[in-house]
């Protein structure tokens, strides 16, 4: 019965060589466990590269015509998360540390290389490019949220606009109550001493028989 879970895609991994019996070992090499693009000429791998999502980059550096690593440097532009890396039969240390140092390529490996040395080479550089790519999508969430944020006008203002207004509500609701008492404070006053002055006048207690006339000294 035929399994229903999808397969996980293989990350594709690009050799460039211009002899063919080194093409074909790299290639059934990697074959096992990677997806694998092959090309003879600079000018072909060019064009896999313009074409398809490649990984990682295996380039011979002699190879005719344009030099593997002057490609390898040039692809850098074309796709600057593609780790690059350079096979040589010449340990020409200097330039290719300067390359390394410049980020022109992640490593070179001196022909003949071991399997051992090329798989780790090629997993140095599926790290690297995975952890570009991971960059790449923090830098973006964080710029739609920064852009998220600014899409509304002057939030940070129309917030503190609000608070401020609801503050001067409450302070204008407790001055309305604190001026109510004491009008009321001041209507009884004066209820009082009206009272006090018609009782002088005529004689007569009107709140003689009730609680507040009783209370009250006069």
């Amino acid at each position: 019965m035929r399994s229903m879970v999808p397969e996980t895609p293989k990350n594709r991994v690009l050799v460039v060589e211009d002899e063919r019996p080194l093409l074909s070992y790299l290639s059934t090499l990697l074959t096992r466990e990677y997806e694998v693009f092959t090309a003879e000429s600079t000018k072909e791998a060019e064009s896999i590269i313009q074409d398809r999502d490649v990984q990682v980059v295996l380039c011979d550096h002699d190879m005719p015509g344009e030099k593997g690593l002057d490609f390898l440097s040039r692809m850098r532009t074309v796709r600057p998360k593609t780790q690059r890396i350079l096979l040589t039969g010449h340990a020409e240390t200097d330039v290719f540390l300067r390359a390394i140092n410049e980020g022109d390529v992640l490593k070179f490996l001196v022909k003949p290389s071991s399997m051992d040395e090329i798989r780790n080479a090629v997993e140095l550089g599926l790290a690297e490019h995975s952890r570009l790519v991971e960059s790449e999508e923090i830098e973006k969430e964080n710029q739609e949220l920064h852009t998220k944020l600014h899409s509304v006008p002057h939030l940070s203002r129309r917030l503190h606009s609000m608070a401020q207004s609801a503050w001067d509500l409450c302070g204008t609701a407790m001055a309305a109550t604190m001026v109510g008492a004491g009008i009321m404070f001041i209507l009884g006053i004066l209820v009082l001493v009206g009272l006090f002055i018609f009782k002088s006048a005529a004689g007569v207690d009107v709140l003689e028989n009730t609680r507040l006339g009783q209370m009250l000294p006069f």
